[in-house]
């Protein structure tokens, strides 16, 4: 349902002009494609960046966060990290920024002048 949420805000933003940004992660090339999609057909730009870090790296961050009793857990994001370095493989032309051992200034620069 997420999905179908996501293609729809864009799609109505894009019909009215507005810029779109999707600060959400998508592991699916499928579901990445189908958003393109809907931007070409707008004539919009699109910049695909992926904040990344290893693996240990991820999951020792998700433990400082917490677990909070949700869906997240250690495997799920072992999980995800696996499924973004297959999204990582196939769209060549996204930009990635390293997130390890860099302030959220420094990683906030680096994707601003990406967007400029």
């Amino acid at each position: 349902m997420t999905v179908e949420i996501a293609t729809a805000v864009v799609d109505a933003m894009l019909r009215l002009g507005r810029d779109v940004i999707l600060d959400m992660m998508i592991y699916s090339p499928e579901v990445l494609d189908r958003l393109c999609k809907i931007a070409q057909g707008y004539g919009a730009q699109i910049d695909e960046i992926i904040l990344c870090a290893p693996k240990e790296v991820v999951i020792s961050r998700a433990h400082k966060r917490g677990w909070h009793g949700g869906l997240l857990s250690e495997e799920k994001v072992g999980y995800i990290w696996d499924r973004m370095e297959d999204v990582k493989k196939c769209r060549k032309h996204a930009h990635l920024v390293d997130t390890n051992d860099r302030s959220p200034e420094e990683i906030y620069t680096q994707v601003a002048d990406l967007l400029k």
